[in-house]
């Protein structure tokens, strides 16, 4: 019953997760740059720490990774689940 369920729900969670990951990834791409160009506003280029820069695209690097490894754990959950059998197919 838990594998009909996961089956069910697996396009739409996997688009939505996939969605967060292409977000995440790409502030994670702007902000290494905004680390080396700047944000092209002198108030807060001049009030932000580089610790703070640096911190930033740690964090949504850190959220890449955390979104693709949700996505990870629940395919592995879907194909551990699945009947004796019963063929998966990735993108079917």
């Amino acid at each position: 019953m838990t594998w009909n369920a996961l089956l069910l729900i697996r396009r739409p969670f996997q688009f939505v997760v996939r969605v967060f990951m292409f977000i995440s990834l790409g502030a994670a791409v702007v902000s290494v740059v905004v680390i080396f160009t700047g944000t092209g506003n002198e108030q807060i280029d001049a009030d932000a720490p580089i610790w703070a820069r640096v911190a930033a695209s740690a964090i949504m690097v850190a959220s890449y990774f955390a979104w693709s490894g949700i996505s990870y754990l629940f395919d592995s959950a879907l194909f551990k689940l699945t009947p004796e059998g019963r063929t998966l197919t990735l993108f079917n």
